[in-house]
């Protein structure tokens, strides 16, 4: 990778829960205060401390987000921060709602000039995200905010996806 940054570690048995701001169901939040001097104001999330976006700057490590939160982010152009090969760094702001694996972006936030090529994990997309605002591919789902809550088509392989609202 090309970070130079130390990731927060369990250092005694004490370590998650000086981190924790808060847990639910077993997820851990950290607290920007409560990071490592080497990484203040930036979290590297590891696999055992995801379920939300945490500080205001997260930076995501492919060898980091293993089958967790964000294994695709797809975000307008303004509001990423940075993109490292396979690391992007999100802001907190651009997070609505986690749901189990699936990180829902908010609608304003979807950009059909990037749609197809702002990703993490392509191993993870089994069609070609389509260029609908509001709509990510994760994982094989595809992924709608809309006021009747989150919706869902899964995705077979590589068939054409039709999406009807």
């Amino acid at each position: 990778m090309y970070l130079s940054l130390s990731p927060v570690r369990d250092r005694n048995a004490n370590a998650r829960e000086l981190l924790a701001d808060s847990t639910i169901a077993d997820i851990t939040i950290i607290r920007k205060s409560n990071l490592d001097s080497t990484v203040v104001g930036i979290a590297i999330l590891r696999k055992s401390d995801i379920g939300n976006i945490i500080v205001d700057i997260a930076i995501l490590r492919k060898s980091d987000i293993d089958n967790i939160i964000v294994d695709i982010a797809i975000l307008r152009k303004s509001n990423i921060v940075n993109i490292i090969g396979d690391i992007a760094i999100l802001r907190k702001s651009n997070i609505v709602n986690i749901i189990g694996d699936i990180a829902i972006l908010r609608k304003s936030n979807i950009d059909s000039t990037i749609v197809d090529s702002t990703i993490l994990r392509k191993s993870n997309i089994d069609s070609t995200i389509v260029n609908v605002a509001g709509f990510i591919l994760l994982r094989g789902y595809l992924v709608g905010v809309s006021g009747s809550g989150l919706s869902r088509s899964l995705i077979l392989g590589t068939s054409t996806l039709h999406w009807h609202t």
